[in-house]
C-alpha cells in the first residue's frame, strides 16, 4: 500500500477529488447564484371582462386560448444553486392582468411572476409582453345552397328535391364571419340507391373567392343539411281496369240497379273489367306494389242516378292513382251502364 501511494495513479485520483471538493466549495460556497430556465409555465388571467363570458368578445391570434390556460411562457430564474435547481413548472404561477382589455383591438401585457419557493428571483420573462387580439362577436344568417354532381341511376329522373336547412347562422370573431361569403352543401347524385328518398350532407362555407373556410374557427346552428326529394322512374306493369264503385249497388233514382263494365284495348274480366298494360311513374318503392300481381285501378267516378236505360260512355278516363304514382299516359275506356230490374 505505501507503494501505491508513491505512484502516479494515485496522484491522479487525488487531483481529480480535490477538484471535485474546489469546485463544489467555489459553487456552493464562493459563488452560489445560479440561474435556471423554466419552461411551459402556465398563464393565468385575472380581471377578465364579463364580455368574455357573456359572448360579445372573443380573442383571436396568436394567444386565443390564453383564457383556457393554454398559452405556456418561459422564466428564467436566479437564486442560490441549492434552492433554485429545484424550481419546477408547478412551483410558478405566471399573472396576466386582461382588465385594460374591454373593447375590440390588440393588447400587449407584461405578465407577473409568483414563485412559491422563497430566495428565487426573476430574471427574465419570455416572452416580455404577451399580445393578445380581442374581436366583438358577430352573428349572420348564410344561405345553404344545393351543389350537384354525379350521375343519377339509370332510368331515373330526381324531383321534388327539398333542402330542409336552408339557411345556418354563424357566430364568431368579426374577422372570420366576414369572409364568409356563402355555404354549400354537395349532393352527389353517385351515392343515390333507388330506393333512397333523402340524404345528409356536409355545409361548407366558402369566401367570394370560391375557397373553402374552415369552419371550426366559429360556431353553427347546424353542421348537416338534410335533402329529401323523390327518384321517379318509369314501368310498363299488367292492372285491372274496373269502374268505379264497380263492387257497390248503384242505382238510380227510381231504385233500380245499374251495372257498370268498361271495354277497350285488353281482355275482358268476368267482372267487368279490363286487363291491360300500362306505364306508370312512381318511385322504386311505389312501383313495386304494382309489379307482383295484377293490381285493381279505378275509372273516374260514373254518376248513374240519371240512368234508366243502357248507356255507354265513350271515353271515361281512369281515375288519379295514390301513393306518389302517376300514369304516363292516362287511360281511357269505354264504360257500359246496364239498368236491371230489381226482383
Amino acid at each position: 500500500m505505501k507503494k501505491f501511494y508513491k505512484t502516479n495513479a494515485f496522484f491522479a485520483v487525488a487531483s481529480v477529488i480535490m477538484a471535485v471538493l474546489i469546485w463544489a466549495y467555489v459553487a456552493y460556497e464562493v459563488s452560489p447564484m445560479h440561474e435556471v430556465l423554466v419552461s411551459n409555465v402556465s398563464v393565468k388571467c385575472t380581471n377578465v371582462s364579463e364580455l368574455f363570458e357573456d359572448g360579445s368578445m372573443v380573442l383571436t391570434g396568436e394567444n386565443s386560448e390564453i383564457l383556457k390556460g393554454n398559452s405556456k411562457i418561459q422564466v428564467r430564474l436566479k437564486g442560490k444553486r441549492n434552492v433554485v435547481c429545484h424550481v419546477k413548472e408547478k412551483n410558478i404561477t405566471c399573472y396576466l392582468d386582461m382588465g385594460s382589455v374591454k373593447r375590440a383591438g390588440t393588447y400587449s401585457i407584461k405578465p407577473s411572476i409568483d414563485c412559491e419557493i422563497s430566495g428565487v428571483d426573476v430574471v427574465k420573462i419570455e416572452p416580455y409582453k404577451l399580445r393578445v387580439k380581442a374581436e366583438n362577436i358577430e352573428q349572420k344568417d348564410i344561405k345553404v345552397n344545393i351543389k350537384t354532381s354525379g350521375k343519377l341511376p339509370d332510368g331515373y329522373t330526381l324531383e321534388d328535391v327539398k333542402n330542409h336547412n336552408e339557411t345556418v347562422k354563424i357566430t364568431g370573431a368579426s374577422s372570420v364571419i366576414s369572409i364568409v361569403d356563402r355555404a354549400e352543401v354537395l349532393f352527389d347524385y353517385n351515392t343515390i340507391s333507388t330506393k333512397d328518398s333523402e340524404k345528409v350532407c356536409k355545409i361548407e362555407f366558402y369566401d367570394k373567392n370560391s375557397r373553402i373556410i374552415d369552419s371550426t374557427n366559429f360556431k353553427k346552428t347546424v353542421e348537416n343539411s338534410k335533402i329529401s326529394f323523390n327518384l321517379y322512374t318509369v314501368k310498363e306493369v299488367n292492372v285491372v281496369l274496373m269502374p268505379k264503385y264497380a263492387d257497390e249497388v248503384n242505382k238510380n233514382h227510381y231504385g233500380k240497379s245499374v251495372k257498370l263494365s268498361v271495354s277497350g284495348d285488353g281482355t275482358q274480366t268476368k267482372a267487368g273489367g279490363l286487363e291491360m298494360k300500362v306505364k306508370l311513374k312512381g318511385t322504386f318503392a311505389a312501383l313495386e306494389k304494382y309489379s307482383d300481381s295484377k293490381r285493381i285501378v279505378y275509372t273516374e267516378d260514373i254518376d248513374v242516378s240519371g240512368i234508366y236505360t243502357g248507356k255507354t260512355f265513350e271515353k271515361v278516363k281512369a281515375a288519379e292513382l295514390a301513393n306518389s304514382v302517376w300514369y304516363v299516359d292516362v287511360p281511357e275506356v269505354k264504360v257500359k251502364a246496364t239498368v236491371e230490374d230489381n226482383k
